[in-house]
């Protein structure tokens, strides 16, 4: 028995023994790859852009920029050409270590050029946000949500995350001690939530905006049948939102005072009048941007100087289509001299001439239809 037992032991202790010694290996390889990621981002290297330019360039672009930003004050383009080229030296001596101060200056460079100065103060500016991307410590699961939207949504723009995230998160407290005092206040609010959902500074405007348009509209003192119907209308359209209440209200109320001062010099002025007034009735915000339209395009179109046939068919059609619709005329006439241009600069083979002509004749001087029809047959 006794012998049993030593022999157990020697084993036991040669298991150990083996044991420590694959411990150690470990261990070994762990410092081995330790020390070879140290060494690999030691020996990593990172670009200074401004570095690599050329001195010589640089000083000449230096001046140029400043007798073009100064000409004939000499002072003033001495002092620029200083400021640039201290700016210029403190850049070139940067130590660029990490990959995204490569990037912050690249950016920087790439944006601004050689104006130095804003190369250096866009670059400052984006290390220090940087710094406080990498430093930032969150006290609640709410903050590492809002930090983690930005972040994703501006990338690398550091002052960007930095920014956005502090409008953010104070616009998320103001919202949490916000207590509306009103139903139309709550509405207000929970229709803020839901669209613009977790862009708490987009809720919070959204709410302010309505609020102020609902207080204006509360306060308003309608003196006119004409003036109830107009707030009457724009509730209808435009329900809740209460800041297109108001501006549609104002528009239709600024138009209205337009139609009272409007003075028909003419008989053509009067004729279109008379034609969007019975168009429109009593929208006189679209009476008045109707009548300025299709005069416009009246007198564009008395100006117009037709060249060709196929120019005067194409006014005959756009005449017969829209009647005394001015601005349609204009719009059909210019849509369909584009088409025409495109068709008439086409290089055919024997295949696509025989496509425009069956184009052609299928849709006779609608050039716009022609173009849609060769188009398709090509693509087909």
């Amino acid at each position: 028995m006794k012998k049993y037992f030593f022999v157990l032991l020697i084993f036991l202790l040669l298991l150990a023994g083996c044991q420590s010694d694959n411990d150690e290996d470990d261990n070994e390889a762990a410092d081995e790859s330790d020390t070879s990621e140290e060494e690999n981002q030691e020996s990593e290297s990172f670009t200074n852009i401004i570095a690599e330019l050329d001195p010589d360039e640089i000083e000449e672009s230096i001046q140029e920029l400043a007798e073009g930003d100064w000409p004939g004050d000499t002072e003033m383009q001495e002092f620029q050409i200083d400021n640039q080229t201290k700016a210029y030296n403190q850049l070139v001596e940067l130590s660029i270590d990490s990959a995204q101060k490569e990037s912050i200056l690249n950016e920087a460079y790439h944006e601004w050029d050689n104006d130095f100065e804003m190369v250096q103060h866009h670059y400052e500016r984006q290390s220090e946000a940087l710094e406080w991307v990498e430093n930032i410590e969150f006290e609640n699961d709410i903050e590492e949500q809002i930090f983690e939207t930005v972040a994703s949504e501006n990338e690398d723009n550091f002052i960007g995350i930095q920014s956005e995230f502090e409008r953010q998160l104070e616009a998320y407290h103001w919202l949490e001690e916000l207590e509306p005092e009103t139903e139309e206040a709550e509405l207000i609010l929970e229709e803020a939530k839901d669209y613009a959902e977790n862009d708490f500074w987009l809720v919070q405007l959204t709410y302010e905006r309505q609020l102020e348009s609902l207080e204006w509209i509360q306060d308003l003192d309608l003196d006119t049948p004409e003036e109830e119907q107009i707030l009457e209308d724009a509730k209808e359209e435009w329900d809740n939102d209460f800041e297109m209440v108001q501006h549609v209200y104002q528009d239709q109320m600024d138009a209205l005072e337009w139609l009272e001062d409007v003075e028909l010099e003419s008989d053509i002025e009067k004729e279109i009048f008379e034609t969007v007034e019975s168009e429109y009735e009593a929208n006189y915000a679209r009476i008045r941007d109707e009548y300025e339209f299709r005069l416009e395009a009246y007198h564009w179109l008395e100006e117009l100087e037709v060249r060709t046939p196929e120019e005067e068919q194409i006014i005959k059609d756009a005449e017969e289509s829209w009647d005394d619709d001015y601005h349609m005329i204009q719009a059909y006439y210019e849509d369909q001299m584009e088409a025409l241009e495109w068709l008439q600069n086409l290089d055919l083979d024997d295949v696509e001439e025989q496509i425009l002509d069956e184009a052609i004749e299928t849709w006779g001087s609608d050039f716009r239809m022609i173009q849609s029809e060769y188009e398709s047959q090509i693509e087909g």
